[in-house]
């Protein structure tokens, strides 16, 4: 338990078709500090899962770019979508010598 921190923070997901991660909620920004998503959510703003910015294995760039900060679009444009529809799964963002794979 004592190491259950360390487990937090090294754990992201993988971005598959986006189907089991929330936007709001998860660690799935592989290029961030915290793996999550800064913006604000819109009181307008429906999405809840990744899923709901992918159409045609595409991220949605005018959703993006209209409710998402810049920082967060950067980040999430840099995530390769799964063009066989893969599931999500988690991945660990260190080397096992402690350093960043991104």
């Amino acid at each position: 338990m004592s190491a259950r921190h360390i487990l937090a923070d090294g754990i992201r997901k993988r971005i598959g078709n986006g189907k089991s991660t929330n936007i709001w909620t998860d660690k799935w920004l592989i290029f961030s500090s915290t793996g999550k998503i800064v913006s604000e959510k819109r009181e307008d703003f429906n999405a809840e899962m990744v899923s709901d910015l992918i159409e045609n294995f595409k991220w949605k760039r005018h959703v993006l770019t209209h409710d998402f900060s810049r920082k967060d679009v950067r980040n999430i444009l840099k995530i390769p979508i799964s063009l066989k529809g893969r599931k999500d799964s988690l991945i660990w963002k260190y080397h096992q010598s402690g350093k960043l794979h991104c």
